[in-house]
């Protein structure tokens, strides 16, 4: 049995009671570290959630533009025999060269290729050539003129063929002349095309 003081407890019970309090005492006092320390995680994630920085920039790319193959007139064709006085008609397609992308002709007129300065004259003058033989014997190119149609303003697809028949491919016309035609018999008369887009 211990000694009891004036309130009636023992010493033994005395320090029971005191260590009791204060063990609630740090428990409270860890409870409000917690829960400072829970309101600072708080503070600190809604201080992140609503601040942040701008920032300017500027950036850019190179696209690359394509291009085309040409187009390449072919099958070119008449549908009769010229004699002087009589005229044909022309027919020929116009193939797209182009696999990737489609391409627009306006017009076909006749190809009179290059200029000889030296002789002062094109290679085929209003796109008609005679056969050396027949041109050696005094036929003329000038017998011969050819008249291109309208123009087509046609798109063509990608590796697509434009069919022109006869009449809209024009006209090729062996002039009568005054004079002795002769050297044009069986003569193989060239008519060179190529495409005008100047207007489109």
């Amino acid at each position: 049995m211990g000694w009891r003081n004036r309130s009636g407890t023992t010493r033994a019970e005395g320090s029971g009671r005191e260590r009791e309090e204060e063990m609630k005492k740090l428990l409270s006092t860890k409870k409000r570290i917690a829960m400072a320390a829970g309101l600072l995680v708080v503070a600190i994630g809604a201080s992140a959630a609503f601040a942040y920085w701008t920032a300017s920039g500027t950036g850019s790319g190179n696209a690359t533009a394509g291009t085309d193959s040409g187009v390449k007139i072919q099958n070119v064709a008449f549908d009769g025999t010229l004699y002087p006085g009589t005229t044909v008609n022309v027919s020929f397609d116009i193939l797209n060269n182009s696999s990737s992308t489609p391409v627009k002709v306006g017009k076909v007129v006749a190809d009179q290729g290059t200029f000889d300065a030296v002789h002062s004259t094109y290679a085929w003058p209003a796109g008609i050539e005679i056969d050396s033989t027949h041109a050696t014997a005094g036929c003329l190119v000038g017998d011969f003129v050819y008249t291109a149609p309208a123009a087509y303003n046609h798109e063509i697809a990608a590796s697509g063929d434009y069919v022109v028949s006869a009449p809209d491919g024009g006209t090729l016309k062996m002039n009568d002349s005054s004079s002795n035609q002769d050297a044009c018999k069986t003569a193989t008369v060239t008519l060179h095309l190529k495409v005008d887009n100047s207007a489109i």
